[in-house]
């Protein structure tokens, strides 16, 4: 998750800020992402109970995230934005990805990684 988190982060922040070019390079970054953690996290059998508990909650509030991000980037954030938007569009990003960084952190700290 705490991956998912991060590069969630890099794609808002791309798709909300990037030009044309880095907008289809993260599109096509994220779906990769996306195809290869289903394939790892299934096939190798990596996931513990924890994980399988936070899973619904976490999908749920990103995807409230996500569609708010979704909506911000239609309706409020202008074609070209400025330094004051490029801020509020990064702030949006962390936003977005606040669900999965926080089942990262549950897990991190389930685990005490720590010490």
């Amino acid at each position: 998750m705490l991956v998912a988190g991060l590069l969630s982060t890099v794609y808002w922040v791309a798709m909300l800020l990037g030009p044309g070019p880095v907008q289809t390079a993260a599109i096509l970054g994220w779906g990769s992402f996306v195809a290869g953690s289903f394939l790892y996290i299934f096939r190798k059998g990596v996931y513990s109970r924890l994980a399988m508990r936070l899973q619904w909650p976490v999908a749920a509030a990103y995807l409230g995230t996500v569609t708010l991000a979704t909506l911000f980037s239609m309706f409020v954030l202008p074609g070209d934005p400025g330094g004051g938007w490029a801020a509020l569009a990064a702030a949006v990003a962390i936003m977005a990805s606040a669900p999965l960084l926080w089942g990262a952190w549950r897990l991190l700290r389930a685990a005490d990684v720590t010490g």
